[in-house]
């Protein structure tokens, strides 16, 4: 995608799971650019939902809730939010932490392509991203179970061992897709080699829980955003990573939460308390919110 960040204000949605739900990687963007490129018109709105899928799939346990699917709130999200970017980012979930399933792999990819016809539909650009590698060590360093394909009972709560070759097949196939698109964003790759950079050098890192990155994970997909949408392949976020700087990160962090918050009442989607408290009242916190870190940001 050949955009002049300068001329062309960029209203850019993330869409997403859990991953893009924690947003610390959005979060991080926002607070480089703050910081970096305070000229660049590109706006960075949060439309992650923790659980969610690109087609609806789920476990098969009874016990488990339905997870919800991205078409189910597309819709209104893109009223709301009336991005000309969106970028896509689905994948961890939708393989339900099992091993591979042609069934379940064609569901996700009709669920991608559905959500490609709904964003054009509404005039805007998108982008494809790769979902993040499935870290075996790291979840079992935290407690997930891991199984081999016999076992034939898969969940967030007890996984395939080889899931991370499943998440690479799915990812093979958006990086092909993503031709038909706008452009790709590869996270995965990018979160893979920060993994294996800092293993290297610390043969017990953790990079999260397995599933859900650590702030270095996040950061590695902040690159891989902003390298996309600025178009310049050597930035570095970890600038904002040092003690100086945290502290205008959490304050960026928090607006953005709020930001999420207000836009999801707004959409009805149902999750924490804080969720459902009028839209007005959330709006009044994140101006708050804004204007702490405004003033945060003159003093700098």
């Amino acid at each position: 995608m050949q955009i002049n960040w300068k001329n062309t204000p960029m209203r850019v949605m993330l869409l997403g799971d859990s991953i893009t739900d924690d947003g610390r990687y959005i979060s991080l963007s926002e607070t480089w650019l703050r910081l970096y490129r305070p000229d660049a018109q590109i706006t960075l709105y949060n439309y992650g939902l923790s659980s969610e899928t690109a087609a609806g799939i789920r476990e098969a346990q009874p016990y488990l809730p339905p997870r919800p699917c991205a078409m189910q709130r597309l819709k209104l999200s893109l009223e709301v939010c009336r991005p000309n970017v969106v970028v896509v980012c689905y994948g961890m979930n939708d393989g339900v932490y099992a091993p591979y399933c042609e069934e379940r792999f064609r569901a996700y990819q009709d669920g991608i392509r559905q959500i490609i016809s709904a964003v054009r539909a509404a005039t805007a650009r998108v982008v494809l991203a790769t979902s993040l590698p499935f870290d075996a060590f790291s979840a079992v360093a935290n407690g997930t179970p891991l199984y081999p394909a016999q076992r034939g009972d898969f969940s967030y709560e007890g996984a395939f061992e080889a899931y991370d070759s499943v998440m690479e097949t799915y990812a093979d196939w958006v990086r092909i897709q993503s031709a038909e698109t706008d452009g790709l964003i590869d996270y995965r790759a990018a979160v893979w080699s920060d993994i294996r950079t800092r293993r290297s050098a610390d043969c017990g890192y953790l990079s999260g829980d397995g599933v859900h990155p650590n702030l270095y994970g996040h950061a590695a997909m902040a690159n891989s955003l902003l390298r996309f949408l600025l178009e310049e392949p050597d930035l570095d976020v970890k600038s904002i990573l040092t003690k100086e700087n945290l502290p205008l990160f959490a304050l960026v962090h928090r607006r953005k939460r709020l930001e999420q918050w207000r836009d999801r009442a707004l959409t009805g989607i149902v999750g924490p308390v804080a969720y459902v408290l009028p839209p007005d009242i959330l709006e009044d916190e994140h101006r708050r919110a804004l204007a702490e870190l405004n003033g945060a940001m003159g003093t700098m």
